[in-house]
C-alpha cells in the first residue's frame, strides 16, 4: 500500500493521466485511503475537463465525491436534523475526508473543530474527560461537527452560506457579514 505522502507524490506525478488517476483512485479506495482516493478522483475529473453535473456515471463521480464515513455521517447528521449530504459536502471541503486533518489555525479532524469549540461542545453534550486529541477520531468529530453545524443553521435560519461562515469564522463575524450583504 501507499502512505499518504507517497500517494500525494504519485497523484502529482501522473495528474494529467486519466487512466492513472482512475486506477490510483480505485486502488487507494480499496486500501481505505479515502482522502487520497478522493484527491485522485478529483484530479481525474479535472483531466476529463467536464462538469460533475454533466451526467457523469455515478461510479466515476463517487471517486471524487465518496460517501465516506457513511454510517457515522448518517447517524450524526440525522441526530441533529442536518442533511447527511450537506455534512458530506462540508467534510469534503473542510478536510477532504482526512480524520487527521489539522488546519493552520488548529482546527482538527473531519469537520475541522477548534479545540475551544470542542471543549464547549463536550460540555454541552456531556462528554467527560474531553481532550482535543479526541477530535481526530471520526465518530466524536462528526458528532461535534454535526451539532455545531445544526447550531449555526438554527441561529441563521437555515441560510447555509451564512451558517457555514459562522462555523468557520464565528457567529459574530457571520452576523456582521450577513447585515452588510443586504439581500445578497
Amino acid at each position: 500500500g501507499y502512505g499518504d505522502a507517497e500517494a500525494f507524490d504519485l497523484i502529482e506525478a501522473y495528474a494529467g493521466d486519466a487512466v492513472a488517476m482512475y486506477t490510483m483512485s480505485r486502488r487507494l479506495n480499496e486500501q481505505g485511503s479515502t482522502s487520497m482516493a478522493a484527491r485522485a478522483g478529483q484530479r481525474l475529473l479535472r483531466v476529463l475537463n467536464t462538469n460533475p453535473n454533466a451526467g457523469l456515471p455515478k461510479a466515476l463521480l463517487s471517486l471524487s465525491y465518496p460517501a465516506a464515513f457513511g454510517p457515522l455521517v448518517q447517524e450524526h447528521a440525522e441526530a441533529n436534523n442536518v442533511s447527511p449530504l450537506l455534512l458530506l459536502a462540508f467534510i469534503r471541503q473542510e478536510s477532504f475526508f482526512d480524520p487527521r486533518a489539522v488546519s493552520p489555525v488548529g482546527a482538527l479532524g473531519l469537520t475541522q473543530v477548534l479545540p475551544t469549540t470542542g471543549a464547549s461542545l463536550a460540555s454541552a453534550l456531556d462528554v467527560d474527560d474531553f481532550h482535543e486529541s479526541q477530535l481526530l477520531h471520526a465518530d466524536l468529530n462528526l458528532r461535534f461537527g454535526a451539532r455545531y453545524m445544526a447550531d449555526q443553521l438554527d441561529k441563521f435560519n437555515d441560510e447555509v452560506f451564512v451558517a457555514f461562515a459562522a462555523y468557520n469564522a464565528g457567529p459574530n463575524a457571520a452576523t456582521r457579514w450577513r447585515e452588510a450583504s443586504g439581500n445578497d
